[in-house]
């Protein structure tokens, strides 16, 4: 009985050791299961903060480079657009009309690029997609004529205008149209269709190519930051996340369809712009008794050509116009002059933008309360952060030369009413 009992009892304990093997290793391969998902875990966070620490060193590259191409970008800009609405041969106007659509088309990039790097408000509007559509055939259609690739329009007839940033928005649709040439060329691909309809509230572009299309298993990759199918020199993979982000901006959506080896669609979709009968800036009068305009402007500055520039257009609908090189001097000029309109760039040295602002409110409020800020620096924090409090209007360099008119008619009115009324 004693044997049969030990056995009994040894075969009890061999079973329960054998159980408690298999939950420790139950356990264990549990444990190594969420050790591995952790660490999974902890590669994505550190590939994140990664991605996160490029673009953050981006962004300060980016807003650098933006400040120093801004100012010469707008002087080439204005200059050229003074050239081309003088007395000049149709030829040369021709060439100068050139040169601004070019400049504005580079302006745009640097837009994009800061909009990429720092997320910026956009500037919201009603946009015809459909006149956007015709501003970037007219700078495409040649390079796609010698890429042998024919046109396809289906532009809808009663298509509302969408609410948008006419610069953003058109330089989505320029990228995608760049995307789908790229595509194209050299793939046998011919026909690019680009349409426009209403769906629902939205107003919806599409970009249609015959090119190769897209693989199955890059599909849901094409708006990734730095994923690009281009050869190494000819893609950043950044031009499809800013696009993605400007439509998200936009309370928009993008997206891409395509069945590889039959070409590829990009859709756009932008919200509807509601009906709104209110002025608009450029809806303001000007002082206008005798045909000109009226008012004492001061242009602080520290870049030469921007100065001229701004003398000479402002000059040239009749202003007074006084320029100061930086802000010392220009508040050396306000101790012994009044001026209607004080027109200020941000990023100087010695004293900059701001610090001449907050100058300005503590000596001298009245002139504080007739500052226009126009700066390339929009996208920077500090900027940006200053620029809302003080509520002062702004313009983003570069700066057309309607768009600089506009807002100091604008301003010159809205300050004389505001005199009228004390």
């Amino acid at each position: 009985m004693r044997d049969k009992d030990g056995n009994e009892q040894g075969l009890v304990l061999v079973c329960r050791d054998m159980t408690a093997r298999v939950r420790d290793e139950k356990l264990l391969r549990e444990g190594e299961q969420r050790a591995n998902r952790a660490l999974e875990e902890l590669k994505t966070a550190q590939e994140g903060l990664i991605q996160s620490e490029k673009l953050s060193a981006i962004g300060e590259v980016v807003a650098g480079i933006a400040h120093e191409l801004n100012n010469p970008l707008m002087a080439i800009e204005g200059f050229s657009e003074l050239l081309a609405s003088g007395d000049v041969p149709p030829k040369a106007r021709e060439r100068a009309e050139r040169i601004v659509k070019q400049a504005q088309r580079a302006s745009r990039i640097v837009h994009n690029l800061v909009s990429f790097a720092r997320k910026r408000e956009v500037q919201m509007g009603p946009v015809n997609l459909n006149e956007l559509m015709g501003t970037i055939l007219e700078i495409k259609t040649y390079d796609l004529r010698v890429s042998s690739i024919e046109i396809e329009l289906g532009l809808a007839t009663d298509l509302p205008e969408a609410l948008g940033d006419a610069t953003q928005l058109q330089s989505v649709l320029l990228n995608l149209i760049n995307n789908a040439q790229d595509a194209m060329v050299g793939s046998g691909g011919q026909t690019l269709k680009l349409t426009t309809e209403r769906r629902d509230d939205m107003v919806r572009v599409s970009v249609v190519d015959d090119g190769p299309g897209i693989r199955p298993d890059h599909l849901m990759k094409v708006f990734d930051p730095f994923f690009t199918t281009k050869e190494v020199g000819r893609g950043t993979g950044l031009g499809l996340n800013i696009c993605h982000g400007i439509v998200g901006q936009h309370g928009g959506r993008i997206w891409v369809e395509s069945v590889y080896g039959n070409g590829a669609t990009f859709h756009v979709e932008i919200p509807v712009a509601p009906v709104d009968g209110s002025e608009g800036p450029g809806d303001v009068p000007t002082d206008t008794s005798d045909g000109r305009a009226k008012g004492r402007l001061l242009v602080i500055d520290d870049e030469e050509r921007i100065r001229e520039l701004a003398a000479g257009a402002l000059g040239g609908m009749g202003y007074e116009v006084d320029t100061a090189s930086g802000a010392r001097k220009a508040l050396a000029l306000l101790e012994n002059g009044n001026y209607d309109l004080l027109l200020v760039d941000i990023r100087m040295p010695d004293m900059d933008g701001i610090e001449f602002y907050q100058t300005l409110t503590s000596v001298a409020p009245s002139f504080a309360a007739r500052v226009v800020f126009f700066t390339g620096d929009t996208a920077g924090p500090r900027t940006q952060s200053f620029l809302a409090s003080s509520g002062r209007p702004y313009l983003s360099k570069p700066v057309g030369l309607e768009q600089l008119r506009s807002i100091v008619a604008q301003e010159i009115t809205a300050s004389a009413r505001g005199r009228e009324r004390m």
